[in-house]
Parts: structure tokens; C-alpha cells; sequence
């Protein structure tokens, strides 16, 4: 299954305090999403339910403070720099209107 390669590829076993549950995570995305081109969304949302976990596990085992402000200060700055990469990609297409 493509989720259990990607969480051995990107060595989420490795992270001690985290629960790695690919299995149940991608069984509600089949419940919800069961028809077969959906399968892309599916395994979308079973990452994205992964990491979620492992976040959500990070702030439970209790970490200082301090780490925990970093690590959302790490948060804000991937948002700030993704929204700013997607505005280098749209400008070029509003000059073409």
C-alpha cells in the first residue's frame, strides 16, 4: 500500500512519542470516500491524517514551552513562505487578464 511505503520512506516509525496508525487512519478515508477515482483523495487524507496525529502527539508529550512556540513559529513561517511562492506563481497569470 502507498501509505505504509510513504511512513517507512519518511521514517515515521523513528519518532518515539508519536502513534504511526496508517491502517485505521485509511479506513475512514474509505468509508468516506469509497469510489475508486477517489483514490488520490483518500490517500491525501490518510497522510494528511497522519501528520495530524503526530502533531497532536508532539503537544501531548510535554515538551517545554519553548519547543512547542518554536514548532509554531515553524508552522507560521511554511505558511508565510507558501503563500508567498504562490504568489510568484499567480502574478505572471493576472498580467495575461
Amino acid at each position: 500500500m502507498h501509505i505504509y511505503r510513504w511512513v517507512k520512506e519518511v521514517r515515521l516509525p523513528e519518532l518515539e512519542f508519536a502513534r504511526v496508525l496508517p491502517l485505521p487512519i485509511l479506513f475512514s478515508a474509505a468509508a468516506t470516500m469509497f469510489p475508486a477515482q477517489l483514490s488520490e483523495a483518500r490517500i491525501a487524507w490518510s497522510m494528511s491524517s497522519v501528520l495530524t496525529t503526530i502533531v497532536d502527539d508532539l503537544f501531548d508529550t510535554g515538551e517545554s514551552m519553548e519547543e512547542l512556540q518554536n514548532l509554531a513559529t515553524l508552522f507560521d513561517l511554511y505558511a508565510c513562505s507558501r503563500h508567498t511562492q504562490l504568489d510568484r506563481e499567480i502574478e505572471p497569470l493576472t498580467r495575461l487578464t
